[in-house]
């Protein structure tokens, strides 16, 4: 237990793997400054400075496994801290417990800009936490942490969807599929990425450099190219709002999601007809009322209108067979 510095088995095995991937020449180091990538590689949303605390103490520019495991502890403990305030400042009781009702905020005092609530709902109710009103210690919340981190933020339904395109494009049934695979299945999933930032990502993920991803670096891979749409929508919501307020209105919403490509013309599916707009159970609205405060939109609310909107813009490129609606309609025009 010493030895594993007080992490779980799993937990100690999980680093040792990712140390091993790290360690391209095999010389049992791993160099100091690949410790942001390593921690991203994880799915941790710790902040860069706090990587670079992790290793400060240690001299000279490389890691050994073991200071390697003590620099994981430096970063599990900041992220304890982190919890603990969270849950002291939120414990109207007094009693070192907070409602589960909050784990959402808790997930963002941690670095997750816009969890997901059916992600969020799923792995409370996998923890047999089932009603909002039930009392959490930092115990509970930071198991509830490990697990939604492994699951890389997904709810079921969306790693159902990966598992279906991964095994479409799996053909050989090996349980990985050659990285000049992974623009395809991602079409097919729905996403758009300019080929430079596919590769950025696969070279992020592919850390062995094996030329294949095996399904859970695919899983990784989706989730960074998710948290840089992230990214981008905050940078579109600040630009709208340079003084800043912290709210915008609802044009200037529609201008930002317009900036990111989620215009209603984007959501449409090709008929005979032309494009048509894409209608689920319910129809489509782009901005929902109930996101909106006294005509305006703050960043969170518009966080969760842009993850909306992406969806919907997934969906109808998949719709589209890999084109959004006005490609299509363009190329009839050929």
């Amino acid at each position: 237990l010493v030895v594993r510095q007080y992490f779980t088995r799993n937990e100690h095995e999980e680093f040792r793997r990712i140390y091993a991937r790290y360690d391209h020449q095999g010389a049992g180091t791993v160099n100091k400054q690949d410790m942001p990538s390593i921690l991203s590689w994880l799915g941790y949303t710790t902040q860069a400075e706090v990587a670079e605390e992790s290793v400060r103490q240690v001299s000279g520019t490389t890691l050994t496994e073991q200071e390697f495991i003590s620099c994981m502890r430096k970063v599990h403990l900041h992220e304890i801290e982190l919890l603990s305030k969270r849950l002291m400042a939120e414990d109207e009781r007094g009693d070192g417990t907070i409602l589960a009702s909050k784990l959402q905020e808790v997930l963002r005092v941690i670095g997750y800009k816009a969890p997901d609530s059916d992600a969020i709902k799923e792995v409370a109710e996998d923890l047999d936490i089932t009603t909002d009103d039930e009392r959490l210690d930092v115990s509970d919340l930071w198991q509830f942490l490990i697990i939604f981190r492994a699951r890389e933020g997904f709810n079921s339904a969306e790693a159902a969807d990966l598992k279906e395109a991964f095994q479409r494009y799996d053909k050989a049934r090996c349980g990985e599929i050659s990285i000049l695979e992974v623009g395809k299945l991602l079409r097919w999933l729905g996403y758009q990425l300019p080929y430079e930032v596919l590769q950025h990502f696969v070279t992020r993920v592919d850390v062995d450099e094996s030329g294949s991803l095996d399904f859970s670096e695919l899983r990784k891979l989706i989730r960074m190219h998710r948290e840089r749409d992230l990214t981008l929508m905050e940078e579109a919501f600040n630009a709208q709002d340079p003084s800043p307020r912290g709210t915008i209105s609802t044009a200037q919403v529609r201008d930002a999601l317009g900036s990111l490509g989620y215009l209603d013309n984007e959501l449409s599916r090709s008929t005979e007809g032309g494009c048509e707009a894409l209608v689920e159970e319910e129809q489509f609205d782009l901005i929902p009322a109930s996101e909106v405060k006294g005509g305006r939109m703050d960043a969170l609310s518009f966080l969760r209108v842009a993850l909306r909107a992406s969806k919907a813009s997934r969906r109808a490129f998949r719709l589209n067979g890999g084109f959004t609606c006005t490609q299509g309609e363009q190329m009839k025009r050929l």
